[in-house]
């Protein structure tokens, strides 16, 4: 255990939070979009992991698709919420036409603030100057904020990033591994020179090179360097909690899933028996809320993985296992019967289901990009194009602050004459639908 494996805990009170909130209102409302980098998906309205691993699997796909290479630069900003200088967040948002008064509040939260650690009896205070608050809720915005002019800076040179967060990955495609090299080298010296500039670093023993494609004899290269130091080539990565292989077969995250997927159904197996413990429902409701969504984590991005029958057994004894301690059957009822039982799909349907399932709601949000190869044809796969409706009922949450009610203070006299207050709430005001309820509190 080292010191930089602490994280200070900011345990700030609700009318900070309040205040947060509302500024993060304020400058979301006041930051235009277009100054704003499409590649980070963390933190962001309408985007999450589901976009990042589509965006990230479709590049490397299309690349595939059209016989090139893709080299991806894997790395994780050490302590990015920790150690980022409050001044290059103050740079960022003047650079990005946030007011004055707004850009001085928030510098003086950064750097005014004082860190209590107690171990036994002892008691340490210091001031901090460095980071944003863990936990805060304003933190998020900022981070987003200062890696934005990393991720334009990216984006000019028409470098493919994809960051969530702190994690951010960085590809390069062509039919040349060397000149790809070079050029993924230039990318991680833009990197290394922002991270010198907001106080923040990469390591270079912890960023994992992956070069993708589907051919087997691959032309001698010089892998690139980050801050003078050779990156070393790896068979595979994790990213986003999915392990990526060099030739996309999946079959590394497969595993891994199972064997998640496995640990916790034995961690739940405590409280089931044959005759004792949880009801069936209960046991259906472990699976269906812990189990199931361990093991089809990303699944839009590796349904395709579930079409071979060594990957696909491997998610049926995970079922299996449930479904014999939902129904206490014998252990050699077959798989199919139990499945049968229960109303389950074969796991290989539920994955096109669920990868369907997302698409349609990236659909939704404009953010799919569909194709007939890979993974983005899962809805041609599914046979669904054709029947998806114009309008789909799901949309990016946006906040709303209009005021639809009007505020009267009366007076001391008529408080003593009504001791009530009344709530007028008229959803028709503005349109003069003439509908209004009238809610009666009594006043102590």
């Amino acid at each position: 255990m080292e010191a930089k494996d602490y994280r200070p805990i900011s345990l700030t009170s609700f009318l900070l939070k309040t205040l947060e909130r509302i500024m993060d209102l304020h400058l979301r409302s006041t930051i235009d979009d277009s100054y704003l980098s499409p590649s980070q998906h963390a933190y962001t309205k309408g985007r999450s992991v589901e976009t990042a691993l589509h965006s990230l699997v479709g590049h490397i796909e299309k690349a595939n698709h059209y016989g090139n290479f893709t080299m991806v630069a894997f790395m994780d900003i050490e302590g990015a919420f920790n150690n980022v200088d409050p001044m290059a967040v103050v740079g960022a948002l003047e650079q990005l036409g946030v007011d004055q008064s707004t850009v001085q509040l928030i510098s003086r939260m950064l750097m005014r603030r004082t860190i209590t650690s107690r171990i036994g009896a002892t008691s340490v205070t210091r001031e901090v100057c460095r980071g944003t608050p863990q936990g805060g809720v304003l933190s998020p915005l900022l981070w987003n904020v200062v890696v934005n002019r990393l991720l334009m800076n990216l984006d000019f040179l028409l470098i493919k990033t994809v960051a969530y967060a702190d994690d951010v990955a960085i590809a390069v495609s062509g039919g040349h591994p060397e000149s790809m090299a070079r050029q993924l080298e230039y990318a991680l010296r833009i990197v290394s020179d922002w991270g010198q500039h907001c106080g923040l670093r990469v390591n270079p023993a912890k960023t994992e090179l992956v070069l993708f494609g589907r051919k087997y004899k691959v032309p001698p290269f010089a892998p690139p360097k980050l801050d003078g130091v050779l990156l070393a080539l790896a068979n595979r990565a994790k990213f986003l909690g999915v392990i990526f292989d060099s030739r996309l077969t999946w079959k590394e995250n497969i595993r891994a899933r199972a064997a998640k997927a496995i640990s916790a159904i034995y961690v739940c197996k405590r409280a089931i028996g044959r005759t004792w413990g949880l009801r069936p429902n209960g046991v259906l409701w472990l699976y269906e809320m812990v189990v199931k969504p361990i093991l089809f984590y990303g699944v839009t991005v590796w349904w395709q993985a579930l079409d071979p029958v060594s990957n696909r057994l491997l998610f049926e004894r995970v079922a299996r296992t449930v479904a014999i301690l939902t129904t206490g059957a014998m252990r050699t009822t077959p798989t199919k019967a139990l499945f049968a039982i229960l109303n389950w799909l074969p796991v290989d349907l539920t994955a096109r289901q669920l990868a369907a399932r997302t698409a349609l709601r990236l659909c939704a949000t404009g953010m799919w990009n569909p194709r007939p190869w890979g993974h983005a044809s899962i809805l041609e796969n599914a046979g669904v194009r054709d029947v998806i409706p114009d309008l789909i009922d799901y949309c990016t949450p946006k906040p709303f602050l209009t005021r639809r009610f009007i505020t009267s203070i009366w007076d001391e006299v008529l408080w003593t004459l009504h001791p009530y207050v009344y709530i007028r709430m008229d959803p028709g005001w503005e349109k003069g639908w003439g509908v209004a309820y009238t809610l009666r509190i009594s006043m102590s």
